[in-house]
């Protein structure tokens, strides 16, 4: 009898912890999927890079990919757009044009502006 409350008491806490842990750690995951015929440019510093919720922007771009984000967790708006951000930057691209977010995921596709220089 003894062991018996011992296994379950065991097995209570060891279920505990794994839901607690599995609580506070939040996996989380990025995609870019390259357009195909286009050649990534160089590297942008993801802080540069404009993200716009709309595709009529301003300017006239070439789109790089699609990119996307998965948090696992607490949503923090900020980190989807540090994640979609870093992505489009591995592309070289300006700017995130149709960024949408819902629930625990976020999507967006790079851009290049044509004409290079500061994106409005």
């Amino acid at each position: 009898m003894m062991r018996t409350k011992h296994n379950h008491g065991t097995l209570l806490w060891l279920l505990v912890s794994a839901l607690v842990l599995a609580g506070c750690s939040s996996p989380e995951g990025s995609t870019t999927y390259l357009n195909e015929g286009i050649t990534p440019g160089p590297g942008t510093h993801y802080l540069t890079i404009k993200v716009f919720s709309s595709r009529e922007v301003g300017f006239k771009y070439e789109e790089l990919g699609s990119v996307s984000a998965a948090i696992h967790g607490e949503v923090q708006s900020n980190k989807f757009l540090d994640m979609i951000r870093k992505e489009a930057a591995k592309l070289g691209a300006d700017a995130v044009v149709a960024y949408e977010q819902w629930g625990t995921t976020a999507t967006g596709v790079a851009v290049r502006a044509i004409k290079r220089g500061p994106v409005p």
